[in-house]
């Protein structure tokens, strides 16, 4: 069953790192592209996939060229991007035809 947010747009689902290294470790990436919901990894998620995991490391890069998961920055409070940066930078998603 298809998650909606709203009535007709998929959710957008932010990833913990043991979640996202867990697939990486079984080579489940292709769960992630076949999604309808669009996946993010913060650059704290990235940090967490470290060099002592090549092969994650190279899986991780393979999901994120292939656009299976996107990658976005945590800033610090007080720092934070406006409404329109956000929205320049969130993955596209299907209009919502309610």
């Amino acid at each position: 069953m298809t998650q909606l947010v709203g009535e007709h747009r998929p959710a957008i689902i932010v990833t913990d790192a043991s979640v996202l290294i867990f697939f990486l470790r079984i080579d489940r990436k292709d769960l992630f592209a076949g999604h309808f919901h669009a996946f993010i990894a913060t650059d704290h998620v990235t940090a967490e996939i470290t060099d002592r995991y090549p092969d994650q490391q190279q899986r991780f890069a393979a999901a994120l060229a292939a656009g299976a998961i996107s990658e976005t920055r945590v800033r610090p409070p007080g720092r934070s991007p406006t409404a329109p940066a956000i929205a320049a930078t969130a993955p596209r998603l299907p209009p919502d035809r309610g």
